[in-house]
């Protein structure tokens, strides 16, 4: 059964090193890496709900990000923010898991 179903090549995204995708470009960008890691303790409620807001995009790519998160998202409620080694070791846990989570890697098609 033939359908006469086309592939437009100039759509094709197989392959592609760089995607834009609703604004959001896709890349394996080492800067976007470097920024994540070279964040530091964060100060202010403000900060760390900025933080959780850039993570929170891509939790549906981190297995147990809710566990991951929890010591943090606590720190959130009014008149509770202090900043102590136990959130230290989250935070730092939470940015190696940002970086590292293999689905935000594009495919390597060399392999």
């Amino acid at each position: 059964m033939d359908h006469s179903l086309k592939v437009k090549w100039s759509k094709c995204l197989r392959g592609k090193q760089r995607v834009e995708n609703l604004k959001h470009i896709i890349s394996a960008n080492p800067s976007n890496v470097a920024c994540m890691l070279s964040c530091t303790k964060l100060r202010t409620v403000r900060e760390l709900h900025n933080f959780l807001g850039l993570t929170s995009y891509y939790c549906i790519f981190v297995a147990g990000y809710e566990k991951i998160v929890t010591p943090l998202i606590g720190l959130l409620k009014k008149d509770v923010f202090e900043w102590t080694d136990a959130a230290t070791k989250v935070f730092e846990e939470l940015k190696l898991t940002m970086v590292t989570a293999q689905v935000l890697a594009l495919t390597d098609f060399t392999k």
